[in-house]
């Protein structure tokens, strides 16, 4: 758990577990107005662990290090540890955070859930047990799917969502098959960008955007 802290604490609490405050937990700035569902695992992860990291609160969900002993030796027997009271209250605070980033239906789920690595670890697991039975579908969608009345901007956030689900199912599509299957979509009124794509070598997926949004405008 990390002891670096955003603010310090006004009421003069003599508790270790009141010394510290984090902007994640107590600054508008740092909500996010994206829940999660049994479907946008990628999207949501993508948006809270960044705040995660930047309050250094990563240990927490990462196993990266364990909890401090619960009680320490004193010389009348075991006392309290100061170190598990704030990383116990720490915790807590990014578990109720956490919970507030989620959809009733995914949160009520979760319940038994009393840690922030616990809550972290089986979200992702059961996000992603849906998704993992819709691979295959996933996949006859990305190859399906046909940019038709959409526009460029609608079609490309589609062909990347489907992608993303297929990665967050455990099977992912490389950039070049993404791009590949995007260009596979397009009526031929494309066919001079499409030329132009295809000579590009290690075409970034952005670059691609770039190129058709571009043509299209």
């Amino acid at each position: 758990m990390s002891t670096s802290s955003v603010n310090s604490s006004s009421d003069g609490a003599d508790s270790p577990a009141a010394a510290k405050t984090y902007s994640l937990f107590y600054s508008s700035s740092q909500t996010t107005s994206i829940k999660l569902d049994r479907s946008n695992f990628l999207v949501w992860e993508s948006v809270v662990l960044p705040l995660i990291e930047g309050n250094r609160l990563q240990s927490h969900i990462d196993s990266s290090s364990r909890a401090p002993p619960r009680f320490v030796p004193g010389t009348d027997g075991p006392t309290s540890n100061p170190e598990y009271e704030e990383w116990f209250a720490v915790d807590r605070l990014l578990v109720g955070w956490l919970r507030n980033t989620m959809t009733q239906d995914v949160g009520a789920q979760l319940l038994h859930c009393k840690t922030a690595l616990t809550l972290w670890n089986e979200a992702r697991t059961l996000t992603c047990a849906a998704t993992k039975a819709r691979v295959m579908v996933f996949k006859s969608e990305l190859q399906q799917t046909r940019k038709n009345r959409m526009k460029m901007a609608e079609y490309l956030a589609k062909m990347k969502s489907i992608s993303d689900q297929l990665a967050l199912a455990g099977a992912p599509i490389s950039n070049d098959d993404l791009i590949l299957q995007t260009l596979n979509g397009l009526d031929a009124d494309y066919n001079p960008s499409v030329v132009n794509l295809i000579d590009k070598d290690r075409l970034t997926w952005v670059e691609a955007q770039a190129s058709l949004l571009a043509f299209e405008s």
